[in-house]
């Protein structure tokens, strides 16, 4: 009877330790796909992070091109002013130089 217990005891044993081995390797395979979900999860992450960066920098980029061609644009409408200043200034010349020339005319009359 007691060796009966013994081998009862002893098949007991080997179960658990059959389910407990089937446990952790079942245990090992949920951590396993845990981690590779996280690794995908973080490479998702990296690659958007990367095309956050690239975006950003295409738009400082922009920015930069936008900003010399407003430069640029100001700088020819300065140039374009100062050619009106210059042309205002002729024509003011050529009008006071009519304009004496007709009070000498009236003069001699």
């Amino acid at each position: 009877e007691a060796r009966g217990k013994v081998t009862s005891l002893e098949e007991e044993c080997e179960h658990a330790a059959t389910r407990g081995r089937e446990q952790t390797a079942m245990h090992r395979r949920e951590a396993e796909m845990m981690r590779s979900a996280l690794e995908a999860s973080q490479s998702r992450a990296r690659s958007s992070e990367a095309a956050l960066q690239e975006e950003v920098l295409r738009g400082a980029s922009q920015k930069n091109v936008l900003g010399e061609s407003a430069h640029a644009l100001l700088g020819e409408k300065e140039a374009g002013m100062q050619e009106l200043r210059r042309t205002i200034d002729r024509k003011d010349e050529e009008m006071l130089i009519l304009k004496r020339s007709i009070e000498n005319k009236d003069a001699e009359v």
